[in-house]
């Protein structure tokens, strides 16, 4: 049986006017030019309240995204992040042959989504997932230039760093048009289901009587170093200073009382 489509989001005339007014395509120019085989990006918000922004390459591609009732919300996008999580390094491909929404109910949706993309010269896109506090950052790469898709997951693996480097430049370049997207954002009727789970550790020693709780954000330190992140490449992700890390990661080895890099990722293992 197929799965119910999105309600269909007309785009407003002002909405269409801030897209006309700023040439979106000179910012993503950068990207193309350093990276021939990518010519799509696109750079959304998607609220937990079921606001969206979204900066897209193609506004032809993007208003039938809409129109169509294809768009994901923040709910479809939080069960991606909790199923595929750190583990997945936050990367999905949504592709004919990979797509990491197959485990949503929504897959029929999401496989029309594929075809409209295709429509497009977009046969194959990178999804980039952020989380922040009351929003998730998504970030689209895509081609139709690299036939097999193990060979565009290589080839974007290879250059996550440049790509990383664009997202944070485009994110500064771009923060009028999301200012001026904030004043008319569009509406999704789907909102995020339920508060978001806050992971916890809570851990009592009975050799050494030592009892003590992580916070969530020192807890999300502890997994990211035991699945051996660098305090940089941990502060990138979680979009904190090195420096704060480094004071979470400190604060882990007072209360646990293991003060080596191995110690904490052994301990740490027993719980991700």
């Amino acid at each position: 049986m197929m799965d119910s489509i999105n309600q269909k989001i007309i785009l407003s005339k002002k909405l269409e006017n801030i897209y006309r007014e700023n040439n979106i395509q000179s910012l993503c120019a950068p990207l193309f030019s350093q990276i021939k085989l990518i010519n799509y990006f696109s750079y959304n918000h998607f609220y937990d309240d079921g606001k969206i922004i979204t900066i897209c390459s193609n506004p032809g591609f993007l208003k039938h995204y809409y129109e169509g009732g294809l768009y994901v919300t923040a709910n479809e996008i939080e069960e991606l992040r909790k199923t595929h999580g750190l583990k997945k390094r936050l990367y999905g491909f949504i592709t004919k042959e990979i797509a990491l929404t197959d485990v949503l109910k929504t897959k029929n949706k999401n496989r029309l989504n594929i075809i409209l993309g295709e429509q497009f010269n977009i046969e194959k896109r990178l999804y980039i997932i952020r989380r922040k506090k009351d929003y998730t950052v998504l970030v689209s790469i895509g081609t139709n230039q690299i036939e097999k898709t193990q060979k565009f997951i290589q080839f974007c693996l290879e250059r996550l760093h440049v790509l990383n480097s664009f997202i944070d430049c485009f994110k500064e370049e771009g923060r009028k048009i999301v200012c001026a997207l904030k004043k008319e954002m569009i509406v999704s009727p789907y909102k995020l289901e339920g508060k978001q789970e806050n992971k916890k550790l809570q851990h009592y020693d009975f050799k050494t009587g030592n009892n003590f709780s992580l916070s969530p954000r020192e807890y999300e330190c502890l997994e990211s170093m035991a699945l051996g992140r660098s305090m940089k490449e941990t502060a990138h992700l979680l979009n904190l200073s090195p420096r704060t890390i480094e004071r979470h990661i400190n604060n882990i080895k007072l209360k646990t009382g293991f003060y080596t890099r191995s110690q904490l990722v052994s301990f740490c293992q027993s719980f991700i």
